[in-house]
């Protein structure tokens, strides 16, 4: 896996489904769309870090549950997160 091979895969979420996205992705960004879609990036185990940029309003239902990596999130414009959009 990307992450520990220690290789950086990283991806610009645009409202994609969970299907289009990869599953060695280790670092997310967020733009031009105002919410993350439920289970969007749940099981994604690699990720690492996650950037929203300010017109992101929204994260979802467990959009990035059980991402068990995920060790840096920063949210400047969000208003609403929904319930278990980060457990695991």
């Amino acid at each position: 896996m990307a992450a520990e091979s220690g290789c950086i895969v990283r991806f610009i979420y645009r409202g994609e489904r969970r299907r289009d996205i990869p599953r060695d992705v280790t670092h997310v960004i967020v733009k031009d769309t105002t919410f993350v879609r439920a289970d969007a990036f749940r099981d994604r185990r690699n990720i690492v870090e996650v950037i929203f940029h300010d017109d992101v309003e929204r994260v979802k239902e467990r959009a990035f549950a059980d991402c068990r990596s995920l060790r840096r999130v920063i949210m400047s414009g969000i208003k609403v997160v929904e319930w278990w959009a980060f457990s695991g």
